[in-house]
């Protein structure tokens, strides 16, 4: 789901590792800095999970998905579309009739998906540090805290879902010692372009950055 040593959680088992095969839906960053036996990368894909899945019957042995592999590789799925709200097509449909044939459960999954009410309060803080920076467009910069970035990017996708917002952008410090950017966009500005403008990456609609031993400034009292 990534192309970047510096992005995986894994970095110091691909030091060691001898064979590397990597499949992403994000789009190829210039600068790749992994080694890969084996390389493919496809933007139009909804996640990660679709890739993987549509390669299952190109295997010489049949392979069976059991029930808690397919709740899996649903939950993936519906994480990185947003609940089927962003970059799904008719594949991604079909893969996920696949994997409700094989044991996905819809409601399970919206189970293991629910958070923590910290996690809430959390996300609230930095919406409600959200500023128009112009006409459609929101940013919300947060110098106080420090978050994870998966709620980072959940406030973002809150921040676009508001009405007559076209772009959102969230700017905070992350519970490990980085600033961090995350981008969204209905479709009508390409997040994506910024964000690598700024050695950052993503999709047109979901992009972002991590900058390390940097912190978000403190503004000065309006």
């Amino acid at each position: 789901d990534h192309h970047s040593a510096a992005q995986s959680g894994g970095a110091a088992i691909l030091k060691n590792a001898k064979r590397i095969i990597i499949l992403d839906h994000h789009r190829r960053r210039a600068d790749l800095d992994v080694i890969a036996m084996m390389l493919y990368i496809e933007a139009a894909a909804s996640s990660a999970t679709e890739i993987i899945y549509e390669m299952v019957p190109y295997f010489s042995k049949h392979i069976e998905i059991s029930s808690e592999e397919a709740n899996i590789m649903y939950l993936g799925i519906m994480i990185d579309t947003d609940h089927f709200r962003v970059r799904t097509g008719s594949r991604t449909f079909d893969v996920v009739k696949q994997l409700r044939r094989a044991g996905a459960d819809p409601m399970l999954c919206d189970t293991l998906s629910q958070e923590p009410y910290d996690n809430v309060i959390e996300r609230s803080r930095i919406i409600n540090a959200g500023k128009l920076y112009r006409k459609g467009v929101v940013v919300a910069s947060i110098a106080e805290g420090n978050f994870p970035r998966s709620i980072a990017s959940q406030a973002c996708d809150a921040l676009v879902r508001a009405k007559d917002i076209e772009a959102a952008f969230v700017i905070c410090n992350s519970d490990k010692n980085e600033t961090i950017i995350s981008a969204r966009s209905r479709g009508t500005v390409n997040v994506q372009v910024i964000m690598e403008k700024m050695n950052g990456g993503g999709h047109m609609t979901a992009a972002g950055l991590q900058v390390n031993d940097s912190s978000v400034p403190k503004r000065e009292k309006e």
